[in-house]
This record gives structure tokens, sequence and C-alpha cells, in this order.
């Protein structure tokens, strides 16, 4: 992210984050280039498993109030606060249940969309099973699944290392999982081995994740890394089908060594050996994969499907020496901070779509934008007396992370945090703190259109 309010994934205090890639938009559009059509989000039935607090899916409800949203999960506590937070917002299209996935018998299925995130790798084989087979019976024709699991090889060392933070934290000297794992980094200070030096990377992006994710995620009760295949033969026997992977950046060919890149096309035949590889290949550690019932079928997109799909600025627009590229991305950099369909961004300009779909691929593919569907508006001008929305202020109220108009967490500065709290106390003109506000409007957090 390139301005002031980061979108410091996992590293809040509170155990729930939203996902961008579990958002039905961004599925929708990562499962269209896939050649599969999804529902469209706005008016779909969403199931999401393990909804902990409702952080994920709360805002989903609120900015599609025409789609119909249920949320399980095992925590009372939590379902309780994702009650309260719903009749708080008004809103009147999302049911929680407290639920065992287990034994639960929903009553307002089939679902076109089930969203399943920090599930499969937390939990024991059963409720992998149950989960899968759950998808099978409650998927509506044409809906799709979206499950997150931990991968390997990838995992393979970041596994010991958890065991043995796990036996350090016995020790009441540690007070925290992050007192260990800045333990064992100070442990690997000095050593210039290759084998220290990736030892060293994983320690500090387990530290990266923060307290509580970090204790979810590399030291939880049950960390169940799978192999890409072996999931692959779970969905299989479960009679779904794999259709890609909701996060477009993890599709990139180029992240690959180039001596990948002359080997993988061998078995160009079998692009399901040649994901496994890629993961062997790169260390990949996570997965958000698209799945739908077995017989649903993908047919290679159309133009003027991908014209229709929203466009998403993540990074630094590439300057090139292509007049018509270069045009398109100075048109993209003029529309910021909106999220325009590709067709509004090539209207009346000399831009050739067909030889354009290419070139937007690869920007999705190697993290520089994201593909959704449907467009968003924000504010022209920051108002007089800004605030936040009403879900903001809640988030903001319980220690949350921030959701903005892509679904990303924001983690705000302390200097943020002032500036919002004296908002909410008494209606503060823009004045000295309009930079800020600037920001929050940039990122929807002062309001948003979906269309």
């Amino acid at each position: 992210m390139s301005d002031s309010v980061t979108a410091l994934y996992n590293q809040s205090e509170y155990p729930s984050m939203s996902h961008p890639s579990m958002h039905p938009a961004v599925i929708a559009a990562s499962a269209l280039l896939a050649g599969f059509r999804a529902p469209c989000p706005s008016t779909a039935r969403i199931l999401e498993i393990g909804c902990s607090t409702g952080h994920h899916i709360l805002p989903m409800a609120v900015a599609y109030p025409h789609a119909t949203f249920t949320a399980i999960d095992v925590a009372l506590p939590a379902i309780h606060q994702a009650r309260a937070d719903a009749k708080e917002l008004g809103l009147t299209n999302i049911t929680f249940h407290h639920a065992d996935l287990l034994e639960w018998l929903p009553d307002d299925g089939p679902y076109d969309y089930i969203l399943a995130h920090g599930f499969l790798s937390w939990v024991n084989d059963a409720l992998k099973e149950k989960l899968l087979s759950f998808c099978h019976t409650h998927l509506a024709s044409g809906g799709v699944a979206c499950i997150s699991y931990n991968t390997l090889p990838g995992w393979a060392l970041r596994l010991p290392i958890a065991e043995m933070a796990k036996t350090l934290r016995k020790d009441d000297k540690q007070e925290s999982n992050i007192d260990i794992y800045q333990l064992l980094d100070s442990a690997t200070q000095g050593a210039t081995s290759p084998y220290a030096v990736h030892l060293r990377s994983i320690i500090l992006d387990a530290q990266a994740k923060g307290q509580q994710q970090l204790s979810f995620d590399d030291m939880g009760p049950i960390n169940d890394p799978c192999y890409f295949s072996q999931f692959i033969q779970w969905m299989r026997h479960a009679g779904l089908s794999y259709i890609g992977e909701s996060d477009q950046s993890l599709e990139d060919p180029n992240h690959l060594p180039w001596g990948a890149l002359s080997i993988i096309p061998q078995w160009e035949g079998d692009p399901l050996l040649q994901q496994q590889l890629a993961d062997l290949l790169t260390g990949r550690t996570f997965r958000n994969s698209i799945i739908t019932g077995k017989h649903q079928q993908q047919e290679p997109v159309r133009l003027q499907e991908l014209l229709e799909l929203a466009i998403e600025v993540r990074g630094l627009l590439p300057t090139t020496e292509q007049q018509e590229l270069e045009l398109f991305h100075q048109r993209l950099r003029d529309l910021q901070p909106r999220c325009v369909t590709l067709k509004e961004a090539i209207d009346h300009y000399q831009i050739n779509a067909a030889t354009l779909i290419p070139h937007i691929i690869f920007l999705a593919r190697n993290g520089t934008i994201r593909l959704r569907q449907g467009a968003i508006d924000f504010p022209e001008h920051i108002p007089s007396h800004p605030v936040l929305t009403h879900l903001a202020r809640i988030q903001m109220q319980r220690g949350a992370p921030l959701v903005d108009a892509y679904h990303n967490p924001c983690q705000l500065s302390d200097e943020f945090q002032q500036v919002l709290q004296a908002s909410i106390v008494e209606a503060t003109p823009v004045g000295e703190n309009a930079g800020i506000w600037e920001i929050l409007r940039r990122r929807g957090l002062l309001g948003f259109q979906l269309r």
C-alpha cells in the first residue's frame, strides 16, 4: 500500500481479520480468469464457516444489502459480539449461528459462495472431511467455495520451529509467543550459512504476524499443512472440482526461476502437477483455492466479460516505452482512488482492448493490480466535518483493524487514532488534519459505493 494507512495483515491484537482474497468480488473475478462464471456477489447467498466475531463477513453485509449472509462459529462469545455488531449496524441480511459444522444442518441454503478461511489446516481430519462434503451438499448449482490452507513443502521447516517454540514456551521466563520467536531470532545472530539465513527469514516472518495471529497459526494447537496434491485428492473424493486460486498473484509464472520456466511446460497436459511443482520450487506456504461442483463447466473467458471486471490498483504502475500501455497506466493513475471497470478505463481512448488484455492479466498476476467484480466509487471531496463510516467506528472501538473499501485490514497509527477519536466525540472540522482525512477518503473509510 502506498499511503499512510498501511494494511498490516495479521498484525492486530484482534484474532480475526478481513481477507481481501476471500472476498466474493475477488473470487468471482479470479474464477472468471479460469473460465468459470460464479454468481453475482451483490445478490448472492453467502456462508462463512469459522466467522469468529464477523470481522470478515460484516463489511460484506454492509456493502451488499441485497445479498443474504450466514455465518457460523463454535465460539459463543464471538457469536454474541458478531450479533451485537450486526444489530448496532442495523443489518437484516445476516444471521450468525453458534454451531459445530459436524452437527449443523442449515435451513437457508444452498449457497452461492462458501468461505472457509483459517479452517482446514486448523481442525482434525473429521472436520476436514466434513467441510468438503458440506460444500458438495450445500453449494448451489454454479456456486463456488473458497478454502484457505497451509501448504507443503513450504511449511516443512516452519513446523519444527513452531514445535521448538512451543517447547520453550513452557518455560515461565518467556512471557509470550513473540518473546519466544525473538529469542530464536537472537540465537541466529552471527550465523551466515544458507540454512541460518533461511531459518532467520522464517522466524522474522512469524514475528511479523503479531501475537494473536502467531498464537493461532504457527503456535496453534493444530496446524496441519498439506500438499496441494493432497487437497486435490480430498476435494475429488468429495465430488468437487478445482477452479484456481483466488489470490491472482499466485498464478504468476514469472515468480519461478528461469530454469523452472523451461521445465514446467513439459507437463502442460497436467496443470495440477505443474502447480505442485511450482509449490516445491517457490516454497509456497498458503493457498486460497476456489472449488465447485464436479460437473460444472469451464469455458475460455470472452473479451466482453473481461471488460466488465474492475481494476484495483495495488502498487506502482510501471513506466513503459509502449505508448498504448503508458496511456493506459496514466489513465488508471488519473482515475485514482476510483476502482473502475476496464471498459470505463479505456472508453474514449485510443487503446485496443484485445491487445491490452494480456498486459492486464500480467499486472494482476504480479500483484500490481487486483481484478474484481464490481466497480467502487468514493466521495469526491472530504466533508467539512468528516467522520468514519458506522462500521469503521465500531471496529475502532473494538480495537480491531478498520476494513477499507477493498476489504483490506488497516491498522491505524497513534496519530490517526487520536484524530478519529476526537471526531467521534465532537464534529471536528478538517483543519490541519486534511492529509489524514484525504487518506481515509481514498481508502473508502469515509464511505464508498459499490456498483
